[in-house]
């Protein structure tokens, strides 16, 4: 799940975290990702820290009253340590500062998602993308 009131950053974090296998649910509206939230698990949550109507807090509260193994990454523009600091006491995993690179990102989620989560992300990826185009003779292997 992506939250950020921000629809470019909500659009690059899509793109970003598509081409690394995960499915994303991406809000720009954080009452709508809430609603989700409150009935729904995701293996990352992916939340801006400061938005309009709801802050990544409250999205962070959220998640892990309803999942308290729940994996909260914070993002913020702002740099402003006590925020930062408040989001990783109260069990965000991790925190990003924008602007952030594709090696930010990846950085963050190695150190937060488990490798067997990864593995099982990246082989569903492979199999979608090689067994959605059609198969002829050559692609069959025999074992």
């Amino acid at each position: 799940m992506v939250v950020d009131d921000e629809p470019i950053i909500v659009k690059r974090l899509e793109t970003l975290l598509g081409h690394l296998g995960y499915v994303v649910t991406a809000f720009t509206d954080s009452e709508e990702a809430l609603t989700v939230l409150a009935h729904e698990r995701f293996d990352l949550i992916v939340t801006d820290l400061k938005m309009r109507k709801n802050d990544g807090l409250k999205i962070l509260a959220t998640a892990l009253a309803n999942d308290h193994e729940a994996r909260v990454l914070v993002i913020t523009g702002d740099g402003n340590w006590e925020s930062i600091s408040e989001a990783i006491a109260k069990g965000a995993k991790g925190c990003i500062i924008k602007p952030f690179r594709i090696e930010d990102l990846k950085n963050a989620i190695n150190r937060v998602i488990p490798s067997a989560v990864q593995l099982e992300r990246a082989v569903d990826a492979w199999f979608n993308h090689n067994m959605t185009r059609s198969c002829n003779e050559k692609d069959v292997v025999n074992i």
